[in-house]
């Protein structure tokens, strides 16, 4: 999806994780509780519209994300202006 189509509200809703929850993303999840407690204040649960590109090639990253339901996927734009998949991460 080229930057000039994507949509203008990239996030449904965005809120702070509350102080009793732990995160459903494994990798969050493997997290001591003193080490979550230090990215903590640092995430965010977002649900973010489907096929919304969360960052394209060039791009600088300003998110890093830890999906905990739905899909992301790695997509590789080719030469002769063809995508393709070439990873998903997920549950």
């Amino acid at each position: 999806m080229l930057a000039a189509q994507r949509p203008v509200l990239p996030v449904r809703q965005e809120m702070a994780l509350d102080s009793n929850s732990r995160s459903p993303n494994g990798f969050l999840s493997a997290l001591t509780a003193d080490d979550f407690e230090l990215v903590r204040p640092h995430l965010r649960s977002a649900d973010l519209v489907q096929e919304f590109v969360l960052v394209a090639a060039g791009e600088t990253l300003k998110r890093a994300y830890f999906p905990h339901r739905g899909v992301i996927s790695l997509v590789v734009n080719l030469t002769k202006g063809d995508h393709v998949q070439v990873a998903m991460i997920g549950r």
